[in-house]
């Protein structure tokens, strides 16, 4: 899958990180996630499956940059760490809306056969600090009019426990743990989700900078035998309710792949929790 921007410590990010400044060199380890261990899927599968790409003249960068989700028939949902220039300096504000196009309808990571559209705003949800309520919304400059919107989840009380749930994450990006083969189809693999307090136990928080707050969901990955790695940043982490795909999570961190030695090595992911953020989705969207 692609690569570009994760910010941490890699694991499920869905982007490359190529010009993300971050405050240390771990942070750049973890930039962009890919799926490692999965297999080949379709946007038949995942119609409302976003291929978010960045031309940037300022650092010559043209490539996939993140993963997102069709939510409304003119906004997609990505991670904040994707859409800004530098996640440490809230000042410097998010890429140029220029830069950007978004491929719908296509398995391929270079968008081809797909639809392009471009971008009208770029809304980073307001209380994002990294790696917190890592959440943003591109408002399109048109309607995507051939494909149904993902439902999201309202359910609150996913992290709370463990509860054996199953999901699905998907995205375009590298597919083994030593960036060495780039994916170029679409990938999906399947990761069980854990409680919070699971996941911050395993996550060792005095050695990554941070605990597990309420606004993230966490799944376990079995390192580089499956999970989501660099490349995948924004994409959607999805479950089926009664044989309809919704919307949980947002691929944002974690470390189980590449860029992580043994010692710091944790199989613990991280996603952006849709259902803390959905009142703040919903609002930002019905304004426009």
């Amino acid at each position: 899958m692609g690569t570009k921007s994760f910010l941490l410590l890699s694991l499920i990010l869905l982007a490359s990180c190529h010009r993300v400044v971050v405050r240390e060199a771990e942070f750049l380890e973890n930039q962009s996630r890919h799926i490692i261990g999965g297999e080949n899927a379709s946007t038949k599968e995942f119609p409302f499956i976003v291929n978010i790409w960045q031309n940037s003249p300022k650092d010559s960068f043209v490539d996939h940059l993140c993963g997102g989700s069709l939510v409304a028939k003119n906004w997609v949902l990505t991670a904040a760490h994707c859409v800004l220039e530098d996640v440490t300096d809230k000042t410097v504000g998010p890429v140029k809306i220029a830069e950007l196009s978004l491929f719908v309808g296509s398995d391929l990571i270079s968008g081809e056969g797909g639809h392009e559209y471009k971008v009208k705003n770029i809304i980073v949800h307001p209380d994002f600090s990294w790696p917190k309520h890592d959440i943003a919304l591109i408002e399109l400059t048109e309607d995507v009019t051939d494909v149904t919107p993902i439902v999201m989840n309202a359910k609150k009380d996913l992290g709370a426990s463990d509860t054996g749930l199953v999901a699905t994450v998907a995205g375009w990006g590298l597919t083994d743990s030593q960036g060495r083969i780039d994916g170029k189809n679409l990938q999906k693999v399947s990761v069980p989700l854990i409680s919070r307090a699971q996941c911050d136990q395993d996550w060792f928080p005095q050695k990554r900078g941070w605990n597990i707050e309420s606004d993230m969901l966490c799944a376990s990955s079995t390192g580089d035998t499956k999970s989501a790695c660099p490349g995948d940043s924004g994409g959607p982490l999805v479950v089926s309710e009664n044989g309809v795909a919704t919307l949980i999570g947002v691929v944002s961190w974690g470390n189980a792949c590449r860029g992580a030695d043994v010692l710091h090595r944790s199989n613990v992911e991280g996603y952006a929790d849709v259902a803390d953020a959905l009142s703040w989705i919903q609002k930002t969207i019905n304004k426009r």
